[in-house]
C-alpha cells in the first residue's frame, strides 16, 4: 500500500508541475449534472462544480454517489479541488481543457458473501468445502486521492454545457476492501453537466 500511495503522490506532482506551465483555463462559475461511474457495477454520481480558490485550484468538485450490484452497493461522497488548463486556445475556439487534483471521499459498503464449511467424507480420505450460508457485511470507507480529466466546455461555442471523461482513483485508508473507494471509482466516467 505503502507503493501504491508513493506512485500516487509522484504522479500527482508530475501532473501539477506540468500544468503548472501550461496556460490557465476559465472555469464556468457553477456547473450541475451527472457523472456516470465506470467499472463493474452500475451507478452514478450527481456531481457539482464551483469556480472558487482552494489551495491555490480554480474550482472544486464536489460528487454523491450510489451504486450497486448482485447484493453489492454503496453510496460515497467526494470532494476535489482542481486546477484547470487550456489544452489549445485555437483548436475548438479554445473550449478543450484539462484537469487535475487530490481528493478525498467517503463511503458506505455493504455485501453479502457466501460461507463455505470444510466436511469430512466418511468413505473417504479427503475433505471438500460445501456452502453454508449467506452473510451480509457493512462497512464505512475513508480514502484519499486525485483526479486526472479532460473536458470540453460548449460555452465556446454558445452552449450551457461541459462534458467531460475523467478518473479519480483512491486509497482507502478505513475499511478493508479496497472495492468501494479504489476500484469503481477510478474507471473512466463520463460527465454531462449544465453550466450557470
Amino acid at each position: 500500500m505503502a507503493l501504491k500511495l508513493k506512485k500516487l503522490i509522484c504522479a500527482a506532482v508530475a501532473m501539477l508541475c506540468a500544468g503548472a506551465i501550461g496556460t490557465s483555463a476559465e472555469v464556468q462559475p457553477n456547473a450541475l449534472g451527472l457523472r456516470f461511474i465506470g467499472g463493474n457495477l452500475l451507478g452514478g454520481e450527481f456531481n457539482y462544480q464551483r469556480a472558487m480558490w482552494l489551495f491555490g485550484s480554480k474550482r472544486l468538485e464536489i460528487g454523491a454517489s450510489l451504486w450497486g450490484g448482485d447484493n453489492d452497493y454503496s453510496i460515497a461522497v467526494s470532494a476535489v479541488p482542481q486546477w484547470h488548463w487550456n489544452i489549445s486556445p485555437t483548436a475548438a475556439k479554445g473550449g478543450f481543457n484539462w484537469y487535475a487534483g487530490p481528493g478525498i471521499g467517503v463511503g458506505f459498503h455493504s455485501y453479502t458473501y457466501e460461507v463455505y464449511k470444510t466436511v469430512t467424507i466418511p468413505t473417504d480420505p479427503y475433505w471438500a468445502r460445501v456452502f453454508d450460508r449467506n452473510e451480509t457485511k457493512s462497512e464505512l470507507y475513508l480514502g484519499i486521492g486525485g483526479q486526472i480529466g479532460i473536458e470540453y466546455d460548449f460555452n465556446a461555442v454558445g452552449a450551457p454545457l461541459n462534458l467531460s471523461i475523467d478518473s479519480r482513483p483512491m486509497i482507502n485508508l478505513m475499511g478493508h476492501n479496497s472495492m468501494t473507494l479504489g476500484n469503481i471509482i477510478n474507471g473512466a466516467c463520463l460527465a454531462l453537466r449544465y453550466t450557470f
